[in-house]
């Protein structure tokens, strides 16, 4: 049997029409159907996969549609014209007739995959807040399987096939699409958890949990592990990546390989206790407060089909409980110790920093962290706050004991000396006008406790001044060094800057900076390397502006310890760290600090984690130890 003719076709169109007057013909003389689709298969054109899916891509974007959630009928949701629907169904009820579509349907529906293909790109890409995988599979049930009838005219069975095999490749490109943005789905949560929902769907239904776990933790490492990420934006992600990843897998075993990398990234940066320590009390300027309480309710009760399902086949027990946010953010160092050592660091920072004596809100920081610590670790912060509130009691009761004209005016907070970290003391003289403040605070607080001392933190907390000049009154709220030096113009009204630092008791270096404070404020002049009160106002001065804040970090310059004190302190624990160094290899810095403050005894250490760092980096400069990727060992010789 010869179909020359149907070979030479030039279109889909054509080549049906052709074999439909060859068929006619050859039926009319009693042909079998089953050999002349033998016949018709040896004799289609060499394009004619190319014909038929140009042809029924183009009926499939017309008559199709697009997907919706609202029901629509075929006219509303097809686009072609009353003659291209009349034409379409034609060719294929010729198709059908010559046995042709037979041939085609893996043709066929590998038209319509490549059709959703492109309706599910267009339509879900970086849209996390909508259902969108139900309207797409209703899609697939309705206005899919209705164009397949029409065109294959194939049994039920072999249409149901087709389906699924659509269906399944729907759930698969879902779940390509929501694994590739899963870092933006992290960062969006909880507005993206109708994506996640979707997406723990689809890679149930495809049976690709493997494929999830490899990817997430390819992602999150590209993404978000690199130099260019604030510690506290990694902290922040961690925490939604926390929440998601244990709404896909309550099992939290696929938060256990993901959280693993992130851990063992966050232990190389320096500030990661801190910053975590900051997210969990509310701290941090660089992430959204987060409230505790609400982020560790813990898993909703839910179904889990899905899980069991899978690990039916892992024979992995579903009874795995995923650890809550804080113990995982805690977990990320290698000793709880080390965490707390820390959380009173910064509590003492907080505490002093405060201009009065409210702590509500470190109080209830206290009692979350008391959820996951024995009370007895927190010892110390309660002594702390406690130290707050009786605080705030000793001075209403010695301004009360006083008459008005006679009481000071300064407010202290008193501290337990052995709870506290360790002070900076400074030695510096202060002058008559601060010290009769002191001296008159002091004396009332030993008549009314007998058995106590004070020692005065000359360097810690706030002095409001108004400096009344001769045109002019200023009003600052600066640090006690600044206000220390200022106080000394009181008395004499020029000073040179050696004057100055024996009468401060202060080095060079903080009394210079001081004083270049209190020009820019338009306060100071200097002339001659002597320094004057400017009792007139220059009228083309303009002050530089620096807030409190600027204060504050001036402050804290001048209050930290300088490399040689750093090194007189650390001095005595230099053979244990190189004790550790050679036993164990290179360490984390908060690994050295855990190991020093629990077995170096004697002496004692009890020095916070920032003095360790910094006696590191002076190591480091005398070429006795080095840092790779934030572990520290003996350099080799």
């Amino acid at each position: 049997m010869h179909l020359d003719r149907v070979s030479k076709a030039r279109s889909f169109t054509e080549t049906v029409e052709t074999a439909a007057s060859y068929w006619k013909a050859h039926s009319a003389f009693g042909t079998e159907k089953g050999m002349f689709t033998c016949a018709l298969a040896c004799s289609l054109p060499v394009s004619i996969g190319l014909y038929a899916r140009e042809f029924f891509r183009n009926s499939a974007e017309k008559h199709l549609g697009h997907p919706s959630v609202e029901s629509a009928s075929d006219e509303a949701m097809s686009v072609a014209t009353h003659a291209e629907i009349t034409e379409f169904v034609r060719v294929c009820n010729l198709a059908q007739v010559t046995g042709l579509m037979g041939l085609l349907a893996e043709t066929i529906v590998g038209v319509i995959v490549s059709v959703v293909d492109d309706c599910i790109q267009a339509n879900i890409g970086g849209v996390f807040d909508s259902r969108l995988l139900h309207m797409h599979l209703r899609w697939n049930e309705t206005r899919i399987y209705s164009w397949l009838h029409g065109v294959l005219g194939s049994s039920k069975p072999i249409l149901d096939s087709y389906r699924s095999q659509i269906r399944f490749h729907i759930y698969t490109v879902f779940s390509d699409i929501r694994v590739d943005e899963l870092f933006d789905i992290f960062v969006e949560y909880p507005a993206s958890e109708p994506a996640l929902n979707e997406l723990k769907i689809c890679v149930h239904k495809t049976d690709r949990y493997q494929y999830l776990k490899s990817a997430a933790k390819e992602i999150i490492s590209y993404r978000l592990l690199h130099l260019g990420a604030k510690t506290g934006q990694i902290v922040s992600v961690y925490v939604s990546a926390i929440k998601c990843l244990n709404l896909l897998d309550p099992t939290g075993d696929l938060l256990n390989s993901v959280s693993e990398i992130i851990k063992k990234y966050l232990r190389t940066r320096s500030d990661a206790m801190k910053s975590v320590i900051n997210l969990l009390t509310g701290d941090s300027n660089e992430m959204e407060s987060i409230d505790i309480e609400a982020m560790d309710e813990g898993v909703p009760d839910e179904t889990r089909e899905i899980i069991i399902a899978r690990h039916a086949k892992t024979k992995v027990l579903d009874h795995a409980v995923p650890a809550d946010i804080t113990t995982n953010l805690v977990q990320i160092f290698d000793s709880p110790d080390v965490f707390i050592r820390e959380f009173q660091s910064l509590l003492a920072e907080r505490l002093l920093a405060k201009t009065d004596f409210e702590t509500d809100r470190e109080l209830k920081n206290l009692e979350m962290l008391k959820k996951y610590f024995p009370e007895a670790k927190l010892h110390q912060c309660d002594v702390m706050l406690r130290d707050m509130a009786d605080s705030k009691r000793i001075n209403t009761n010695i301004h009360k004991s006083v008459p008005p004209d006679q009481q000071p005016r300064i407010t202290m907070k008193i501290l337990s000396r052995l709870f506290w970290p360790n002070f900076n003391y400074e030695t510096n003289t202060l002058p008559a006008c601060f010290k009769v403040f002191l001296d008159s605070f002091s004396g009332t607080f030993s008549q009314l406790k007998s058995m106590r001392t004070l020692r005065h933190l000359t360097s810690y907390g706030t002095v409001t001044l108004d400096l009344e000049l001769e045109d002019r009154t200023l009003s600052f709220t600066v640090t006690p060094s600044q206000a220390s030096v200022i106080g000394f113009f009181h008395e004499t009204g020029s000073w040179s800057l050696p004057q100055l630092e024996t009468a401060s008791g202060l080095n060079s270096g903080p009394v210079e900076k001081i004083l270049l404070f209190w020009i820019g404020k338009g306060v100071l002049r200097k002339e001659n390397d002597m320094y004057t009160v400017l009792e007139i106002a220059d009228e083309n001065f303009k002050a530089d502006v620096m807030d409190s804040e600027d204060a504050e970090v001036l402050e804290q310059s001048q209050a930290a310890p300088s490399s040689v004190q750093i090194s007189e302190k650390m001095k005595p624990f230099l053979a244990f760290i190189s004790g550790m160094m050679t036993n164990l290899g290179a360490l984390p810095v908060e690994r050295i600090h855990a190991m020093l403050s629990q077995y170096a005894l004697n002496p004692k250490y009890e020095g916070p984690i920032d003095i360790l760092r910094a006696y590191l980096a002076i190591l480091m400069e005398e070429d006795v130890v080095e840092c790779t990727n934030g572990v520290y060992g003996l350099r080799k010789k």
